[in-house]
């Protein structure tokens, strides 16, 4: 009798992290959580001692930046399992989560900084005004359109598009992602329009070419700094329109605002 042929699954292909590819978005959970824990898939860490600092820093607090900053230079591991190997009540602190996402975001892989986010969610960590700017940030550098529109409505949810760190993080998010008309419609909507955030739209319509629209956003600004006048300058010479970029430029010198020299 022949022995049946064993029949193999075909494995899975890695997602590489390094890439957020539009047909395979990130799913991000829903901000109602249930209460099963998650389960392990390996040991938990043992507990370690931290040092407790000096000065008048709260002891607390510092133990927990101090274990975020360790979790952010691990590479491999379960950060759900190892914050609740580490010590179990960190697992839903803002604080570690925040520290987390920031230094993924600051790193040259910033796609984990999103999918942190979205575990931070599964442990049950409510992400606060400090969250979504690093979120936003990590989105538009790797063009991760479709999960900034997610974070967009979560941090509608809880009230937080009225910060003016998210605000801006929100118009660069959809600038650099190439959505004007939604990163237009963010700023019409708002009422924390700074020279940050007219900078930021401005850079987006001179970066396309969009020259006019972006010579009525700088009309509006309250307060021009030299960034603002920069983007302009840079704008005009990139569309190859130089005279106007000369004209800004004397223009800029008459108002006693001096270029940058990294300008």
């Amino acid at each position: 009798m022949r022995r049946p042929v064993a029949t193999h699954s075909p494995r899975r292909k890695k997602r590489d992290k390094g890439k957020c590819p539009t047909d395979e978005p990130l799913k991000i959970p829903s901000l109602r959580l249930t209460d099963e824990p998650v389960k392990p898939e390996q040991p938990p860490l043992k507990r370690t001692k931290v040092a407790k600092p000096t000065g008048s820093q709260d002891p607390v607090e510092a133990g927990k930046l101090k274990l975020a900053q360790l979790l952010t230079t691990q590479r491999n591991g379960n950060p759900m399992i190892m914050l609740k190997g580490a010590i179990p009540h960190l697992a839903t602190s803002s604080v570690v989560w925040n520290t987390i996402i920031r230094g993924h975001s600051l790193r040259n892989n910033p796609i984990l900084a999103v999918e942190f986010y979205v575990r931070m969610i599964l442990c049950g960590a409510e992400p606060n005004s400090y969250t979504f700017p690093f979120v936003l940030k990590s989105c538009a550098k790797v063009g991760a359109t479709h999960e900034g529109k997610q974070v967009h409505a979560q941090l509608l949810k809880l009230g937080l598009e009225c910060d003016a760190f998210v605000h801006t993080s929100l118009v660069n998010m959809y600038t650099q992602n190439g959505e004007l008309e939604n990163a237009r419609l963010v700023f019409d909507k708002s009422t924390l329009r700074d020279a940050v955030s007219f900078t930021t739209l401005i850079t987006g319509y001179a970066a396309r070419g969009l020259m006019g629209d972006a010579r009525g956003l700088f009309d509006e600004i309250p307060m021009r700094d030299v960034v603002s006048w920069t983007a302009m300058i840079a704008g005009y010479a990139q569309c190859g329109w130089f005279e106007e970029a000369l004209a800004f430029f004397e223009e800029m010198q008459k108002m006693n605002i001096q270029p940058h020299p990294q300008f």
